[in-house]
């Protein structure tokens, strides 16, 4: 993977460079996104208009940033869904509290 070739970073640092990354894939995947939809679009305007290979190359590139963003989140715990959720309950003082900001996490 490639967070294995990274030289070890630490602590503040590394979970900054966490969140731009994320950051960065998050913008990408929306901008990727906004042509995967412009495509659709003009293939629903106009029938004769072939678009199943640039779908296909868009559609791609949106699920390889997914795996990207996923091996990103992976690589530090603060990022990780159970940590989120684990501290979201902590903060409630009942089980119903907890429940909802379990939810909501």
């Amino acid at each position: 993977a490639a967070t294995d070739e990274l030289p070890t970073v630490c602590g503040a640092f590394k979970y900054d460079l966490v969140d731009l990354t994320r950051q960065v894939l998050a913008d990408t995947f929306l901008d990727v996104h906004t042509l995967f939809s412009l495509e659709f679009q003009r293939w629903e305007d106009d029938r004769t208009y072939d678009a199943r290979a640039r779908l296909q190359s868009l559609g791609n590139a949106l699920h390889l940033l997914v795996q990207n963003v996923d091996v990103l989140l992976g690589s530090d715990p603060n990022f990780l869904l159970g940590r989120w959720i684990e501290q979201s309950r902590a903060m409630g003082d009942t089980a119903e509290d907890k429940a909802l900001l379990e939810f909501n996490a």
